[in-house]
């Protein structure tokens, strides 16, 4: 098997349609896409936590406890816009984003309360 043929696998295995969610086929090249983009917003996440922990809220003396509020807040907010782009890479179908919203702000709501 030559290199071309072994590519040409690969690309059509990745774009063998799964299943359908409403109009929009989802391939493993769409999932593999959703996992990258999360995790990609993780580590985003992750670095400017620190970098806030470590540079910003020592320097305007910020309490500790109210420092890991913030931190807690930013992250979710930053993951919120990670998977809303997430799913906007995965389909274009508005109604799957809104619903998906929806859940995410009353489980966000629900978080923030307990």
């Amino acid at each position: 098997m030559s290199l071309s043929e072994t590519i040409d696998y690969i690309v059509m295995i990745l774009m063998h349609p799964l299943f359908r969610i409403s109009n929009t086929v989802v391939t493993p090249l769409s999932i593999l896409v959703f996992m990258l983009t999360l995790l990609g917003i993780y580590v985003v996440s992750r670095a400017l936590r620190n970098y806030l922990r470590r540079r910003v809220f020592n320097r305007i003396s910020i309490d500790e406890k109210a420092g890991a509020a913030l931190n807690h807040v930013i992250h979710y907010l930053l993951m919120l816009i990670g998977i809303l782009l997430a799913f906007n890479f995965m389909s274009r179908e508005s109604e799957i984003l809104q619903s998906i919203s929806v859940v995410l702000t009353f489980s966000l709501y629900t978080i923030n309360n307990t």
